[in-house]
C-alpha cells in the first residue's frame, strides 16, 4: 500500500498551528532498602573491646559520649561521662559523676587512659551531663570536648533551686587535658558550637534556669573562657543548630520557639557582626481540631490544640518540643539545612473520642527539616522512607555513613542498633535494614546485653579506626543495673565495638514511570558480577527490588515482559512536531522517546513513524528501554563499581508525552 506522505503533511502542519504546549513527564528509576542478614560482611566483631568492673559502674548513666584522637596516634578514643541517679535520696549537691577516657589500642581493644591524660583517676565535671560537642576551642590543632551539666538526677527539686550546673570543657594542653568549668550557673540542658568570623570556635548552651539570654564562649591559647557578644541572640533550653549558610564561619541560626509555642521555630542571622532575629514561625503545623487533655499530675481536663506533624494527628502541647539536631547538606553542593528532632504523642482513635489521658498518647520521634531562605524560616520536608518514629531515641547525626559523598541520618535507638537513613543521591532517605548490623539481641554476638541484669544500651558510629570506613560502639547510654542478678557481670561488663570492613549502603533499587511516580511491577533485573556469579531479581508492587552488598563490579539488565495497552497516540507525533518547531521543549528521556529511527535526530520522519504506527503502517518495539542517568548509555552497557548507587531512567519508545500507565 502507498502512503500519501503529502496529506500527512498537511494534516501535521495543520495540527501544529493549533496545538499550545501539553504536560509531559519522565520516567525515573531510584535506589535504596532491604538485604539479607550480611552484617559480618560489613563488621569485624572486636573479641573483648573493653570491660568495666561491675563494682565500680554498678547504677551508673553515661548519656554522653564522644570520640577524638587524645594521644595523637591516629586511633579515636572514647570519652564517656558517667553519673549516679539520686534514687529518692533527695540530694541538695553535686550529683555524684566522674569522665573517663578510654584509649583505643593498636589491637582494637579500650584502655583506661584517664589517670595519664589528667594526672588523676577520677575526673568530676560538676553534676550531670545532657549533651556534648567536639571541636578545637583553643586553637591548637587537638580537638576538644565540651559538656551541658546539671543536677538532673532524679532528685524532686521543685522550684529549681538544687539543679543548676555550669559548662564544662575538656581542653588540650602540652601534658594532656583539663577541665574548665564555664558559663552563668543554670539547669542546662541544650549545647551548641559554631565559627566566630576570624576562625575561631565557639561554644553556647542554655538550661531551664538562671535567666541567660545567650553566652557565647570561645577560648584563648591558655584555655581561658572569653564571653563574645551575643547581639540580639536567645539560645533556648531545647534544639538548636548554628548554619554556616555560604560563608566560612556560622551566620545562621535556627532554634526552637519558647513556650508556648514549643513547636515553632525561630531564625537568627548574623548582619554586619551582629546576631539578629529575622523572622519566627510559632505554629508551622496545621490544627486540625482540640480534644480534653488532663496530664500525669494534672487535677483537671484542659482543651489543647490538635495538630498535623507529617500526617499524625498530635498533640500541641504538654510538655513536647524538638529535642536534639544536626546540620544536613541533602547534595554535597547544597546548602545546609537543620534536622530537628521533634518530640510528641498521638492521639489515637482522633475524631472519635473527645477526651484523654497521658497515659493514652502514643509518644513518637519524627525528623523535621527547616532551613533559612532570604532571611524566612521555612520547611524543608524530609522524605524518609519507613522512618520508625514509635522508637525511642536521644541524639542524631547527619553524616556519611557509605562513602558516597552524601550526608545520611542517623538516630541513636536504645535498646536496638541504630537507625540508619540512607541518603539515595535523590533527595530522598531510606532505612538501612538492620539485618546489615551486627545482631546484638545475640547472646553470642554480645553476652552482656542478654545478661539477667541487662543493659540499656545505646550506640555511636564513627571512623574510629581511620580508614573512612565508620565503625560501630555500643554503651550502656541509659544506665547500668545496681545489681547483678545472675552473677553475669563477676569478671566485668562487656561493652561491644565493631570495627568496619566495608561501607553501609541500601541497595533498593525502585522503578517508577512519570510525574507522579508510578510504581513499575514485575520488571526483570539480572544482576551478572564480574566472578561470574548472575542474579535474577524481580520489581515488587511497590516497583522496588533489592541489590545485596558485592565487592565485585557487575552490570545490569532489566526487562518488563508485560507492557500493557499501547499508550502511543497522534499526541505523542504533536510533541515531536511542537519540538521541531520550538513550541516545545523535550527533556533527554523525551528525545530518547522521540528518535524512532535511532538518528540521534529529532525530525518529521520520527512523527511520521509515531503515526504510521498508530493506523497500523509500521510497528514501533514496545518493550521499556533502560538507561544509566550518569552516563546516557544503555543500561546493559554500563558497569557498575561495588560502591556505586545505579541511576537510571527509562523510556518507552515512541511514548513521547510519557502517558503510559505501568499499572493499567
Amino acid at each position: 500500500m502507498l502512503i500519501n506522505t503529502d496529506s500527512y503533511s498537511l494534516r501535521l502542519h495543520q495540527i501544529v498551528k493549533l496545538t499550545l504546549i501539553l504536560v509531559a513527564s519522565c520516567a525515573s528509576f531510584s535506589t535504596s532498602a532491604d538485604t539479607p542478614n550480611i552484617s559480618d560482611q560489613y563488621f569485624e566483631d572486636i573479641a573483648n573491646p573493653l570491660s568495666l568492673n561491675f563494682d565500680t559502674y554498678k547504677g551508673l548513666s553515661s548519656v554522653t559520649l564522644e570520640v577524638i584522637d587524645v594521644d595523637q596516634d591516629g586511633l579515636k578514643d572514647i570519652v564517656v561521662h558517667f553519673f549516679e541517679p539520686d534514687r529518692s535520696q533527695q540530694r541538695t549537691g553535686v550529683t555524684p559523676n566522674f569522665l573517663k577516657v578510654f584509649r583505643l589500642t593498636s589491637s582494637f581493644s579500650f584502655e583506661d587512659y584517664t589517670e595519664k591524660l589528667f594526672g588523676r583517676e577520677l575526673i568530676d565535671l560538676g553534676g550531670a551531663s545532657r549533651n556534648i560537642e567536639v571541636a578545637d576551642f583553643n586553637n591548637d590543632g587537638l580537638l576538644d570536648v565540651v559538656f551541658s551539666i546539671n543536677q538532673e538526677d532524679g532528685r524532686i527539686d521543685a522550684n529549681n533551686e538544687y539543679s543548676d550546673g555550669e559548662l564544662a570543657a575538656m581542653l588540650s594542653t602540652s601534658e594532656g587535658y583539663e577541665i574548665v568549668n564555664f558559663g552563668t550557673p543554670s539547669w542546662y540542658h541544650s549545647l551548641g558550637i559554631g565559627m566566630l568570623p576570624n576562625g575561631t570556635n565557639f561554644v553556647t548552651g542554655n538550661g531551664f534556669s538562671g535567666g541567660i539570654k545567650a553566652e557565647i564562649f570561645s577560648f584563648n591559647s591558655n584555655n581561658e573562657p572569653i564571653l563574645n557578644n551575643s547581639g540580639d541572640l536567645e539560645i533556648p533550653p531545647n534544639a538548636f543548630r548554628f548554619l554556616n549558610g555560604n560563608k566560612d564561619h556560622s551566620t545562621q541560626l535556627i532554634r526552637n520557639a519558647n513556650h508556648p509555642n514549643m513547636f515553632g521555630v525561630i531564625a537568627y542571622e548574623l548582619i554586619d557582626n551582629e546576631w539578629t532575629k529575622t523572622d519566627e514561625n510559632l505554629n508551622p503545623y496545621l490544627k486540625i481540631g482540640e480534644i480534653q487533655f488532663k496530664g500525669w499530675n494534672g487535677a483537671d481536663y484542659d482543651t489543647v490544640d490538635v495538630i498535623d506533624i507529617g500526617g499524625v494527628p498530635s498533640i500541641g502541647q504538654g510538655g513536647f518540643s524538638y529535642a536534639e539536631s544536626c546540620t544536613l547538606k541533602v547534595y554535597p553542593e547544597a546548602d545546609e539545612i537543620v534536622v530537628l528532632k521533634l518530640n510528641s504523642a498521638e492521639i489515637p482513635n482522633f475524631g472519635n473520642q473527645e477526651y484523654y489521658e497521658q497515659n493514652e498518647l502514643n509518644e513518637y520521634n519524627i525528623l523535621i527539616g527547616f532551613e533559612i531562605k532570604n532571611s524566612e524560616v521555612i520547611r524543608h520536608p524530609l522524605k524518609i522512607d519507613k522512618e520508625k518514629i514509635y522508637t525511642n531515641f536521644n541524639f542524631i547525626d547527619c553524616l556519611d555513613i557509605d562513602g558516597d559523598s552524601y550526608q545520611d541520618i542517623v538516630a541513636y535507638a536504645y535498646k536496638t542498633t541504630p537507625l540508619i537513613y540512607i541518603n539515595n543521591q535523590h533527595g530522598e532517605f531510606n532505612l538501612l535494614d538492620d539485618t546489615k548490623l551486627p545482631d546484638i539481641e545475640n547472646s553470642e554476638v554480645w553476652p552482656a546485653n542478654t545478661a539477667a541484669a541487662s543493659i540499656e544500651e545505646s550506640s555511636i558510629l564513627r571512623d574510629f579506626t581511620g580508614d573512612g570506613i565508620p565503625d560501630l560502639f555500643f554503651w550502656p547510654a541509659n544506665g547500668i543495673a545496681l545489681e547483678d542478678f545472675g552473677n553475669d557481670f563477676t569478671e566485668g561488663l562487656g561493652l561491644k565495638f565493631f570495627v568496619g570492613k566495608e561501607f553501609l549502603s541500601a541497595s533498593v533499587l525502585g522503578f517508577t514511570f512519570g510525574d507522579d511516580a508510578k510504581p513499575i511491577a514485575g520488571v526483570e533485573v539480572t544482576q551478572t558480577e564480574s566472578d561470574g556469579t548472575i542474579t535474577v531479581y524481580a520489581s515488587d508492587s511497590n516497583g522496588q527490588i533489592t541489590l545485596p552488598k558485592t565487592i565485585n563490579t557487575y552490570t545490569l539488565q532489566a526487562f518488563l515482559a508485560d507492557t500493557g495497552s499501547d499508550p502511543i497516540s497522534v499526541q505523542d507525533a504533536l510533541f515531536v512536531l511542537q519540538h521541531i518547531v520550538e513550541l516545545r521543549t523535550l527533556d533527554a528521556d523525551q528525545i530518547k522517546a522521540a528518535d524512532i529511527n535511532g538518528d540521534g535526530k529529532i525530525t518529521i520522519q520520527d512523527a511520521l513513524k509515531v503515526l504510521q504506527h498508530n493506523v497500523e503502517l509500521t510497528t514501533i518495539n514496545q518493550n521499556l528501554i533502560f538507561y544509566d542517568a550518569n552516563t546516557g548509555n544503555l543500561l546493559s552497557e554500563t558497569t557498575f563499581n561495588p560502591r556505586d548507587t545505579p541511576s537510571i531512567t527509562v523510556i518507552r519508545l515512541g511514548d513521547v508525552n510519557e502517558s503510559f500507565d505501568p499499572g493499567g
